[in-house]
């Protein structure tokens, strides 16, 4: 798993397929020291497809996200994502969906039959854009 705040890899270049809503990049290099004889394996060459969003499609994902009231949007990991001014996804989502809702987390378990409770800590927090 990639890092979005590394990508595009050095060496590959960028593509976005708005009509699909798709983003990726691709390395194509291939040592031109290589001859038909040896086999791939033993050749330096990258070939590598990595896929992921891009500002551009996150937007039109936001977008669409919007369009259709739908529930919001998710990210795996917040920390992969780039810095704020620099591509940063969660920024074009957040400006394209609007203000972002705050609220304490719902989860509740009255029922437990543990003597601490189970429902999470204050600082966890639900966020979600309002619009």
């Amino acid at each position: 798993m990639w890092d979005y705040k590394v990508l595009p890899q050095p060496g590959a270049q960028e593509y976005n397929d708005a009509r699909i809503g798709a983003s990726y990049s691709y390395d194509p290099y291939v040592d031109s020291s290589c001859s038909r004889i040896t086999t791939e394996l033993m050749c330096r060459s990258k070939r590598l497809l990595i896929t992921y969003d891009t500002p551009q499609i996150a937007q039109q994902k936001a977008e669409y996200i919007r369009n259709n009231g739908l529930g919001g949007a998710m990210w795996w990991e917040l920390d992969a994502d780039k810095a704020r001014g620099n591509g940063s996804l969660v920024e074009v989502v957040r400006a394209t969906m609007g203000e972002l809702e705050y609220r304490e987390n719902e989860l509740h378990y009255p029922g437990s039959s543990t003597s601490r409770s189970m429902s999470p800590p204050k600082s966890l927090r639900s966020w979600k854009a309002v619009g």
